[in-house]
């Protein structure tokens, strides 16, 4: 696959679950993020050019936060050979200042360092 990101992705280093915000529904695994997108791997297809509402709780509290919650849309999705999984990557639509707080932390710092 040809290569088209335009700024390093970070993997967060511990198994972060990604879940549908709307029926708590673990969605699956994030793979790495950027300030503009993210790669999850799960066990189902997701649908191109869709907009999903997502949900991620942290494992530790950031600035008194337990949970980050954003939409992305789909670019692609691709089923993992031998297995039943699929990798999908999201570009994030108006990611609120949470979310990019969190991902510039995990840009600068070793993932998931307790913030007060």
């Amino acid at each position: 696959m040809e290569e088209r990101r335009r700024k390093t992705r970070r993997r967060p280093g511990i198994n972060v679950g990604v879940y549908d915000k709307v029926t708590g529904e673990r969605v699956g695994r994030l793979m790495d993020i950027s300030i503009e997108g993210i790669m999850l791997a799960g066990g189902r297809s997701m649908k191109i050019n869709t907009v999903y509402e997502f949900r991620i709780t942290l494992p530790v509290s950031i600035y008194g936060k337990r949970e980050i919650a954003f939409n992305a849309v789909c670019l692609w999705c691709d089923e993992v050979e031998l297995t039943s999984t699929y990798r999908a990557g999201f570009q994030l639509q108006e990611s609120s200042p949470e979310l990019r707080e969190l991902i510039d932390l995990w840009m600068q710092d070793p993932p998931f360092r307790s913030r007060k």
